[in-house]
């Protein structure tokens, strides 16, 4: 029950808003006209979330028992380029002698809780459609015992034979719907989001009749959400936070955040400061006015994302009407790093050069699988980009020199990783054999180790009958080759000159 009043104000007051002006021309003589913009009635109305019911038969009479149900909501609203419409839904015939019964069909609103500011109504009495302002704000708005705050200020009115009307829905049920222009919201602050309250009013100055138990709710809700880290690898976790704001004015209620994960993260754990998450389904319940919720969702990145972009969107819906809905989803990208397919395998060259071999690390190459051959860097290390698995390595090495391998063979190289092949070649250990060959075609019978034959002039000379070979400790330089002894008879093959030899 209210207290709600409306006052017949002087005539002056009864102003025509929504107007259309043109001016022509006649013979010469200016003229201007002036059109009404009607209404033009909505075919949909807008329900509020939270006040669509109202039992019938518990006021008295009908045309100010509003009557609804969620299929036929007991209030509506709608918005044009030009009106505000309100609608209410009546167990009774709302007519009388001038068009409407000397009843009151009011719709309250609030742009600042717990007052309430303006009120647009239709008064039957005077047969007017007004929009008044509370400007002494008294009481909260609260239906229980009564609600006594009459408005003081008409702000805009006109006949009901334009602003309003009354539909049969059948079985005598009725709505009563009536339109104010938007110009005379200007300033007011009334939106489409502001709450709004509906009721009845048994006479123009009388008490409230009838009202909905509740009020049109609405709440702007935002989701954002966030992403760490970005970029990731295959195998890394990522996470996730999901942050819902209710920017207000009223408490949502039935707030549910959807995030189902992308296909290619796997779930490992979450966290939700209130509410459950299961399946992709967050119910975070009720968010007062200012609050928020957070949850935050940890996952494995799975080796079918490598190289992709993983995209994945938050959307926050409510019970409660939400008339801001760009706001509502967010869509956060995280790239994947591609996984690697190839490693690295340094192939490192050592020469050892202690028995006078003289060639360096770019005299020799190697092949990888049996490959073109490649030659050696100069420094002795060559790093090849090869695909990750088992390689091996060879080399054809040069005369002279011995190859070592160490971990050449069947050697593995890891994706984003790296193996080393070493070859080592030494130059081989020289070595010097004389040989005394005897032609003996003239009758001699001479044998090869009747001569002494020798090198010398070197570090390591040797010497031997009919021939002799080198050792180990043999070490490379410049000899002169002899012989010695041997019978008479015999001449040499070689000039003296041709008895020098140089090892290496």
């Amino acid at each position: 029950m209210s207290n709600l009043k409306f006052y017949k104000p002087p005539a002056w007051l009864n102003l025509t808003v929504a107007v259309l002006t043109v001016t022509s021309l006649l013979g010469g003589i200016p003229f201007s006209a002036q059109a009404i913009v009607v209404p033009l009635w909505p075919t949909s109305w807008t329900s509020p979330s939270q006040c669509t019911t109202d039992v019938p038969e518990d006021e008295n009479p009908g045309q100010l028992d509003l009557y609804g149900t969620s299929v036929n909501p007991a209030v509506g609203y709608s918005l044009d380029a030009n009106y505000y419409y309100f609608r209410e839904r009546v167990a009774g015939n709302p007519s009388g002698p001038g068009g409407f019964s000397q009843h009151a069909w009011v719709v309250l609103f609030q742009t600042a809780s717990p007052k309430y500011q303006y009120i647009g109504a239709v008064n039957g009495k005077d047969e007017l459609v007004q929009l008044w302002q509370n400007t002494t704000v008294g009481a909260d708005v609260d239906w229980s015992p009564l609600f006594n705050d009459e408005a003081e200020t008409i702000i805009w009115q006109d006949s009901t034979a334009t602003y309003a009307r009354q539909v049969s829905a059948g079985s005598g049920i009725y709505f009563v719907d009536w339109a104010i222009p938007l110009t005379a919201f200007s300033g007011t602050g009334i939106t489409a989001d502001t709450t709004k309250f509906f009721a009845t009013s048994a006479d123009a100055n009388n008490y409230n009749k009838d009202h909905l138990n509740c009020y049109n709710q609405i709440a702007d809700l935002s989701v954002s959400k966030v992403d760490d880290a970005d970029p990731v690898s295959v195998g890394d976790t990522l996470t996730y936070t999901i942050t819902v704001t209710n920017g207000g004015p009223d408490t949502s209620d039935g707030v549910v955040v959807n995030d189902t994960l992308p296909a290619d993260l796997t779930y490992v754990s979450h966290v939700a400061s209130q509410g459950t998450y299961s399946s992709g389904v967050w119910t975070v319940g009720t968010l007062t006015n200012g609050a928020n919720a957070t949850l935050t969702i940890d996952a494995t990145v799975d080796a079918g994302a490598s190289g992709t972009t993983l995209s994945n969107t938050a959307t926050v819906t409510a019970t409660t009407l939400d008339n801001v809905t760009t706001n509502n989803s967010d869509t956060e990208t995280t790239a994947v790093n591609a996984v690697p397919t190839t490693g690295t395998l340094s192939i490192v060259k050592v020469v050892t050069n202690n028995n006078g071999g003289s060639l360096a690390a770019d005299d020799f190459s190697f092949q990888i699988d049996g490959g073109s051959a490649t030659v050696f860097e100069a420094d002795g290390q060559n790093d090849v980009t090869v695909a990750a698995g088992t390689h091996t390595v060879t080399e054809v090495a040069p005369s002279g020199y011995t190859a070592a391998y160490n971990n050449c063979t069947s050697v593995n190289v890891p994706a984003a990783g790296s193996a080393t092949c070493t070859i080592t070649n030494t130059d081989d250990v020289p070595s010097l054999t004389l040989v005394k060959n005897v032609v003996n075609d003239n009758g001699g019978t001479a044998l090869a180790t009747a001569w002494l034959l020798s090198a010398t002039g070197g570090s390591t000379p040797i010497s031997g009958a009919g021939g002799v070979v080198s050792d180990s400790t043999f070490a490379a330089g410049t000899y002169a080759l002899g012989e010695s002894g041997g019978p008479a008879g015999y001449s040499s093959s070689l000039a003296p000159s041709q008895m020098m030899i140089s090892l290496q």
